[in-house]
């Protein structure tokens, strides 16, 4: 398993990446449980949508079905990708809001920015994504 580096360079605590799966030509990342900056995930998510973009994928979709806690550094994360994909002219989407981060965007009147869906993702074949993965990603993105 390869390690994870967040921003500064140091390892991640998570210990691993983002889960992914292609569909489409989209790319659709699963969120860890929580969406922080304490353990990382949150610089994780970043690394993991910057990469996406340079390998050619600049339409993602974030799948929220797992996630139980988004702190304000995962809030500022979910923003900064949705403004990297429509700067690369793609699009950023959530995917199966659970309840309290579905109220916690209505709060922040984030509900409105973020397209959203219900799809079910479960049985597409799945990988473990790093940042530094972007030679995976382009034969990923060849199929």
């Amino acid at each position: 398993m390869g390690k994870v580096l967040n921003a500064e360079g140091s390892a991640n605590q998570l210990g691993e990446g983002l889960k992914a799966c292609v569909d489409a030509g989209r790319a659709v990342l699963f969120a860890p449980r929580k969406l922080t900056l304490r353990d990382g995930s949150a610089d994780l998510l970043r690394g993991v949508v910057q990469a996406l973009g340079e390998a050619g994928f600049v339409d993602i979709t974030l799948d929220l079905s797992g996630c139980q806690y988004v702190d304000s550094a995962g809030i500022r994360e979910l923003v900064a990708a949705f403004t990297f994909c429509r700067q690369k002219k793609g699009s950023f989407s959530l995917n199966s809001l659970p309840k309290k981060i579905y109220d916690l965007l209505q709060i922040t009147r984030l509900y409105t920015v973020f397209s959203h869906s219900n799809v079910d993702y479960s049985s597409h074949p799945t990988f473990e994504l790093y940042p530094q993965d972007i030679s995976a990603l382009k034969a990923a993105r060849g199929r």
